[in-house]
């Protein structure tokens, strides 16, 4: 009986056409070394209120770890932070429970907040008087993130 060649032992599946399988990419596996699906069930179940938007912000500004630090940090672009705000208002309406539906209000609001601030520029077509509540309702809400609560506390004064 002849004996086949000895190939040597990986950890991964032999590819049944030769071809090695693709890289995963940053978008595939998670900062924790989890796959992203994993880590976004792991995400969800620890803070339902807080995971939709951390994750959509990490794809609009994927340096950013969560929502809170895409908008207020220097290095966002005014684009990511208009893209920012428009996912921020669809899932705003859109969220499957309360928390996030107020979450998402909250991050609506500070990204037209950090558009005044950061570029001295509205990225939103409404009044002054519906702005000033936003802003407010951002700068008195103790849930949220001290950074954002800034930028709030600034922006009321820009209008």
């Amino acid at each position: 009986m002849t004996q086949l060649p000895k190939r040597p032992r990986t950890d991964a599946a032999p590819s049944p056409n030769g071809v090695s399988p693709p890289q995963r990419t940053a978008k595939d596996v998670s900062t924790t070394g989890l796959p992203a699906a994993f880590q976004w069930a792991l995400d969800a179940a620890a803070d339902p209120g807080r995971a939709a938007a951390d994750w959509i912000a990490r794809e609009i500004a994927p340096a950013a770890p969560n929502a809170s630090v895409a908008i207020a940090s220097s290095g966002t672009t005014l684009e990511q932070l208009i893209a920012l705000k428009v996912a921020f208002k669809a899932l705003r309406s859109g969220a499957a429970v309360a928390a996030e539906r107020n979450r998402a209000a909250r991050l609506y609001a500070a990204s037209i907040a950090a558009g005044l601030v950061r570029f001295d520029i509205r990225i939103s077509q409404q009044s002054d008087a519906a702005l000033r509540r936003a802003f407010m309702s951002l700068r008195d809400d103790d849930g949220s993130e001290d950074s954002l609560r800034e930028l709030a506390i600034v922006a009321i004064s820009r209008l």
